[in-house]
C-alpha cells in the first residue's frame, strides 16, 4: 500500500506505534577511560505487516521533576560487550555503536516479527537521573526491488 504520504503528517509516536520493545534493561558501567556510563539496551520489534529498516531510537533521561537531562538518538543494530564498555574510549564506543556494518546486517529488511538490537550509552550521566523513556523516532520502508 502506498498510503505513505499521510503517514508523514502523523507524530512519530503514532507513526511508529507498531514497534515494540523487548528485553529492555538499564545499567551503569564504570569505564576505565570515560568514567561512569549509563546504558540502555534492548530490542525493537517490527509489528508492522511489512518489512521496515534503518530503525532509529531516541532515549531521554529525566530527573524526578520530569525535566529532560539528556537525550541521544541512534540507529539500531549495534551492541557492545560489557568488556568493551569497561575498557574502550568514548570515541571507540561511539564508533562501535555507529558501525555501518552492524546497522546494515541487523537493521535492514526486518520482516514482521523480527527485531533489531540497540544500545544507547550516556557518558557521565547526571546523578539526578531518575527515569528514562525510549521511543522509535524514525524508520524506513525497504526500497522496492
Amino acid at each position: 500500500d502506498d498510503a505513505g504520504i499521510t503517514d508523514q503528517n502523523e507524530p512519530p509516536s503514532k507513526r511508529f506505534s507498531k514497534f515494540s520493545f523487548k528485553d529492555l534493561r538499564q545499567f551503569y558501567v564504570n569505564n576505565d577511560k570515560a568514567g561512569q556510563l549509563f546504558i540502555i539496551e534492548g530490542k525493537v520489534v517490527n509489528n508492522f505487516n511489512k518489512p521496515k529498516e534503518l530503525i532509529e531510537v531516541e532515549a531521554q533521561l529525566f530527573d524526578d521533576k520530569g525535566q529532560v537531562l539528556d537525550s541521544k538518538r541512534l540507529l539500531c543494530g549495534n551492541t557492545l560487550s560489557l568488556f568493551q564498555l569497561e575498557v574502550q574510549s568514548k570515541e571507540e564506543i561511539e564508533a562501535g555503536l555507529g558501525s555501518k556494518v552492524g546497522i546494515l546486517s541487523n537493521n535492514t529488511l526486518l520482516k514482521p516479527g523480527m527485531d533489531t538490537p540497540f544500545m544507547v550509552v550516556f557518558f557521565k550521566p547526571s546523578p539526578a537521573v531518575k527515569e528514562y523513556v525510549i521511543n522509535v523516532v524514525d524508520a524506513k520502508n525497504p526500497p522496492k526491488k
